[in-house]
């Protein structure tokens, strides 16, 4: 299963970030990661508390799914 089927339209909206170095995206391993301190503060400090809650509830998603498909 695709990243894009684990998170939904909205994560993939990230990937034109991806080339700017302002964050990596390992789709095999279901992760983003912010490669500078300040762009992950504007990232959090822009969300809603509802916003992180589901982003939260998607990873915990898709980390179930990864964990029984490898096992």
């Amino acid at each position: 299963m695709s990243l894009q089927e684990f998170c939904g339209r909205a994560l993939m909206d990230l990937t034109p970030a991806e080339p700017l170095d302002l964050i990596e995206i390992d789709a095999g391993f279901l992760s983003i990661g912010f490669r500078y301190p300040l762009i992950r503060a504007a990232v959090v400090g822009s969300s809603t508390a509802s916003d992180r809650q589901l982003a939260h509830l998607k990873l915990a998603d898709a980390a179930e799914h990864q964990s029984y498909t490898q096992a």
